[in-house]
């Protein structure tokens, strides 16, 4: 079995090789010579790869403002050298925070970190699933990363 390809969250900057500010066709090419296939419009500001779990939203001038990553086994997802998608969400908003204030949002499915403007995202909260050895919720869904400015900023013109 092949070793799935990491990608290292760099906050402010990019999610591996796919880096904020980046044009539309650049992304393509270099999410298909990375395996992820040809792109599939999610909408007309998104476009996603394997198989919808590589997200990249781009703003009106089709450079890339936001990315959002669910698990795969193709690749893994890295902050510092730790695996969000696979970290309880409790540890999780803890690695994604550092030294910096986060905060929770939506009924703690979101936890946002302005200033480094990332995201982790979960469709359902532990608190939804009174069995304990139901594992939804437990872990975030989607770990994203946004150019500066996407949450921080009042506006995301």
């Amino acid at each position: 079995m092949t070793q799935p390809t990491e990608f290292e969250i760099r906050p402010l900057v990019g999610i591996g090789p796919i880096l904020f500010g980046m044009m539309r066709q650049e992304v393509d090419a270099a999410m298909r010579d990375l395996g992820g296939g040809e792109p599939h419009p999610k909408c007309p500001a998104c476009n996603t790869f394997f198989n919808s779990s590589f997200q990249v939203h781009y703003d009106d001038k089709n450079r890339v403002e936001f990315i959002e990553t669910a698990a795969h086994e193709a690749f893994r997802v890295l902050l510092a050298g730790r695996v969000l998608h696979e970290m309880l969400a409790e540890d999780a908003a803890a690695a994604a925070s550092g030294t910096s204030q986060g905060r929770w949002e939506e009924a703690r499915h979101t936890y946002i970190v302005p200033s480094s403007e990332l995201a982790l995202w979960r469709a359902v909260t532990p608190e939804a699933n009174p069995d304990s050895d139901d594992q939804r919720g437990r872990r975030f869904d989607v770990v994203g990363a946004g150019r500066y400015g996407y949450f921080s900023a009042t506006s995301r013109s």
